[in-house]
């Protein structure tokens, strides 16, 4: 076998291989138009080989004629494949151009098969054997064809077109690409553009041999498009495992949220489509079967908790931050529950819509709960008040007698006035003034135990500390005068009104003030002292009671732990109860060592501003 003929069968087996190969692939890629016009072009390159060994080998000048008539029909079919290969791979390159190589070339098919040998001779003369490669090889003679011009026209626009798309993937920085893939096509179609003028217009005496460079070029380009399906390959796999990593974290996900029975879902934000869990679907009693649209959802929401719920929503797809809101949603039957839904905008898949997304839990066991926590504590509040009263019972007793008293010796002084011939009118009157004034007194104070023993629920209302702290001390004031504590007050009359319950807030102070006077029981008389002052704590009050008594144990905490106490006969709950009066106003209540001797007590309480 002679060189020309091993080295073209080469050629031809490794353009096959190549074709073979991105051909069965492409079907499976999602990249196929790559693949398909790749495989293609090796074909051709195959087709070339053939075709050219076929003329180095022919007997006779018709043999010539006919298989560079097929050689033609193979470059068509190249400039297509290089078209379709480039614009695929590349992704740019101006599409008229293409288009325009390639319907110029698809025209000089015509004059290849029509009214001549083919569309580089009008006729095959001749045939003579000259050496090439070691080997005698047959070239052509005859009279040009003037179509040829049409062929070499189309070639100048590929060349055109190739330099447009090489430039453009440069510039977008796809230069490897340009390189190899732009530049390998440009110089081997200049090349073979070369040729063709050089042996068909006569001006060399050599054979058509352009198949061996262009394998160079479609392997290099088949290296290139490889690197392309190794990356892609690695890409998939690792897709794959992010797939399997994915689906293990959904199933995660769903089984955390089927035990503590939460319905995960997500919103179209576009028309309002809703997906969710079985468990949602259950909570909101909806339809296990049916497409599910936002308004299904709105529907079984109670009617007052709707305009939140939307509004909510609307939030949260204008900011972007999570939404959390309770709500009522309403069964078939009309049984109520609690629902609490987070929610958050996430983006949607690529070039759609974002969506909201979330997990809706039943508070209906906890509000129950709560509830009942709350009737609870009402109930412990008002047997911490009773507590507290009883052991007021004395200065109480005090409060009510002085005006009883008063009541009755302005009474008898009045009947002994009437008893007169000519009573003094001015004098009764001045008298039943003071009856009428000690009678309110009495009332008053009544007025207030029966607050202070009520069980009503906590109700807020903007209250001045500074006056509740008065009240307070009116109604210990036989008390304190009593055991000898001097109250001083030191009132900051800028301090802010407080949200609060009035009994609630008295029931603390009550405790508070009866602790100090306890805690002064073995301290001199002259040396009794109550301080009790208010300032403004940031954006709300402070009330501090310092008192000279025996200060604080070491671990001034225990002291606000239930059921601790140093008084005989108490309960050790008041100063639990007065703790957890303070946080529910949102506030705090702690102890500390006085300085001077004693303890001190503060009571801070945010603002109503502060609160709004």
């Amino acid at each position: 076998m002679s060189w020309v003929t091993a080295l073209w069968s080469m050629v031809i087996a490794a353009s096959l291989t190549m074709a073979a190969i991105y051909g069965l692939a492409w079907p499976r890629r999602q990249d196929a138009g790559v693949n398909l016009s790749f495989a293609l072009l090796a074909l051709v390159t195959a087709g070339f080989a053939s075709a050219e060994l076929w003329m180095m080998k022919a007997q006779s000048p018709a043999d010539y004629a006919t298989a560079l008539r097929w050689f033609q029909v193979l470059v068509w079919l190249g400039v297509l494949a290089i078209v379709a290969y480039v614009r695929f791979f590349l992704r740019t390159g101006r599409v008229w151009l293409g288009l325009a190589a390639g319907v110029m070339r698809t025209l000089t098919l015509v004059p290849n098969f029509v009214g001549a040998a083919n569309l580089n001779f009008l006729e095959v003369q001749r045939i003579a054997s000259v050496p090439f490669l070691g080997d005698q090889v047959a070239v052509a003679f005859g009279p040009p064809n003037s179509w040829m011009l049409l062929g070499q026209l189309s070639l100048a626009l590929l060349v055109a077109f190739l330099l447009d798309a090489s430039v453009a993937a440069w510039r977008r920085g796809q230069r490897r690409r340009a390189l190899v893939v732009g530049g390998g096509l440009v110089g081997f179609v200049c090349a073979g553009f070369v040729e063709a003028i050089l042996v068909f217009w006569h001006l060399v005496g050599m054979p058509i041999a352009t198949s061996p460079f262009f394998l160079i070029v479609v392997g290099a380009m088949g290296f290139e498009l490889r690197r392309d399906l190794v990356t892609a390959a690695r890409l998939t796999r690792e897709l794959e495992v992010k797939d399997a990593q994915l689906r293990l974290s959904e199933e995660r996900l769903s089984l955390a949220a089927e035990a503590v029975d939460a319905g995960l879902w997500s919103i179209d934000t576009v028309d309002g489509r809703l997906w969710t869990t079985d468990q949602g679907r259950a909570l909101f009693h909806l339809d296990p079967e049916r497409d599910l649209t936002l308004d299904d959802v709105l529907a079984r929401i109670h009617p007052q908790d709707r305009p939140q719920v939307q509004r909510e929503i609307a939030q949260a797809l204008a900011t972007g931050d999570k939404a959390r809101v309770e709500y009522r949603a309403l069964g078939p039957s009309g049984d109520q529950r609690w629902l609490v839904s987070w929610g958050r905008r996430c983006a949607g898949h690529a070039g759609q819509a974002p969506i909201l997304t979330g997990i809706t839990l039943d508070l209906t066991a906890r509000k129950a709960m709560e509830a009942e926590t709350c009737r609870q504590r009402i109930e412990l509040a008002h047997l911490a008040r009773a507590a507290t009263v009883s052991e007021l019972s004395g200065a109480l007793a005090h409060e009510l007698n002085q005006p009883l008293a008063s009541i009755l010796s302005n009474a008898e002084a009045g009947q002994m006035l009437l008893a007169q011939a000519s009573p003094n009118l001015s004098e009764i009157k001045a008298i039943l003034d003071d009856i009428v004034a000690e009678d309110q007194r009495a009332a008053e104070v009544i007025r207030r135990l029966r607050a202070l023993l009520r069980r009503d629920a906590p109700e807020l209302r903007v209250l001045d500390c500074n006056a509740l702290i008065q009240s307070v001390l009116t109604l210990l004031r036989g008390d304190l005068t009593d055991r000898g504590v001097v109250v001083d007050l030191s009132l900051n009359q800028e301090a802010p009104a407080v949200p609060a319950d009035r009994v609630l807030l008295e029931q603390v102070l009550l405790n508070l003030i009866a602790n100090a006077a306890d805690a002064m029981t073995a301290t001199p008389p002259m040396e009794r002292r109550l301080t009790i002052t208010t300032d403004r704590d940031g954006d709300g009050v402070r009330i501090t009671l310092s008192d000279t008594g025996q200060g604080l144990p070491t671990d001034a905490g225990d002291i606000f732990a239930p059921f601790v106490t140093t008084k005989p006969q108490g309960l050790g709950m008041g100063l639990a109860i007065g703790r957890t009066v303070a946080a529910a106003h949102h506030g705090r209540l702690w102890a500390e060592p006085d300085p001077a001797g004693g303890a001190r007590f503060h009571l801070s309480l945010p603002g109503a501003a502060e609160c709004a």
